[in-house]
């Protein structure tokens, strides 16, 4: 018998519990429902930690499986059958990976299933500015029958910093809008290609590959290696009047030289759906700054997003039973 116990339902359809079992035998679900991200209000160090009852400890103990966002603390010195994590997102930098990996407890991300949703966000994002959508609704507004004739899209070169899901969902739509798309990856080698885009580039060789881009998409995981990725150097790399957008973590990117680079033109607009303080503080430069789109980590679109995660944990289930690899397995930092 397995035991899952899902400490996020919030993220899952209502009828998960019932539909789990069905996806397999002898498995046991327990929801208990703990609720500690309260969508980026409040840093964790700020927010108050709720209060299980023993009875939810008792089930937790008994896990073998958990499913979660973040996990309560003195979960893992309190679950000793614990074997697996599956995280409900792609991002599990708020997860005590170092800590589990020692445990020997195999960590799963989501990574693919917001991909989509994510990459819309992008081009939607990227066409907004393009075709001067915020200056037409201003003339609306104001009842001024006025051209503004925008941009284009296509020609342009695309950069996309991270190759994976997401990278490669808004790589694919790129495309489509006839763009050319280059991409770092991490585990790319020099000469390296990939059929969804037109140039690879090693990680090593980002800075070769901003001098070719007229819009950077920032999507690589956060951890160690990519913190303060995107400073002042990188900035300076990309073309004049280049377009940077970031929708992985606020960590990657310098945004003191962000800013700057707003204010001397060297990027003519920044879309950020992530920053490195979240909730934003109102008294943040980024509110203020040059043509900078704001969003509150909300790229992600929630409509359809239960059934793919539950889609994504019955499968590995159905692997973990049989002794296979799990999809989507994250290593330590």
């Amino acid at each position: 018998m397995i035991s899952l116990v899902v400490l996020a339902p919030q993220f899952l359809p209502p009828d998960a519990a019932q539909r789990l079992p069905a996806a397999m035998a002898e498995l046991e679900v327990t929801v208990v429902p703990y609720k500690l991200y309260d969508g980026g209000k409040l840093s964790r160090a700020e927010r108050s930690e709720p209060q299980l009852s023993n009875a939810d400890w008792d089930r937790i103990a008994g896990a073998d499986v958990v499913v979660a966002l973040e996990l309560p603390d003195g979960l893992l010195s309190r679950a000793p059958a614990l074997r697996w994590g599956q995280a409900i997102g792609a991002g599990t930098d708020h997860l005590p990976l170092d800590e589990m990996a020692l445990r020997g407890i195999v960590v799963t991300n989501a990574s693919g299933v917001a991909a989509g949703s994510i990459a819309e966000f992008v081009i939607g994002r990227l066409l907004q500015e393009c075709k001067s959508f915020r200056q037409l609704d201003r003339f609306q507004q104001e009842k001024r029958w006025q051209a503004q004739h925008g941009d284009r899209l296509a020609g342009r070169t695309i950069g996309i910093v991270g190759l994976g899901a997401i990278g490669r969902a808004t790589a694919r739509l790129a495309r489509a809008f006839q763009m050319r798309v280059v991409a770092t990856r991490r585990s790319a080698h020099r000469d390296d290609n990939d059929p969804d885009v037109d140039r690879l580039f090693a990680a090593d060789d980002l800075d070769l590959m901003l001098c070719e881009c007229d819009i950077l998409v920032i999507c690589a995981p956060a951890g160690p290696q990519t913190d303060g990725l995107i400073a002042a150097p990188q900035l300076a790399a990309l073309k004049r009047g280049a377009i940077l957008c970031n929708v992985a973590r606020g960590s990657l990117l310098d945004e003191a030289a962000l800013i700057a680079a707003l204010n001397s033109e060297q990027l003519s607009a920044a879309i950020l759906d992530v920053v490195q303080t979240e909730p934003l503080t109102a008294t943040s430069p980024l509110w203020t700054a040059a043509n900078c789109y704001l969003s509150a980590h909300t790229a992600t679109s929630h409509v359809g997003y239960p059934e793919a995660l539950l889609e994504l944990l019955s499968r590995n289930l159905r692997h973990f039973a049989s002794g296979d690899d799990l999809e989507n397995t994250v290593s330590a930092r």
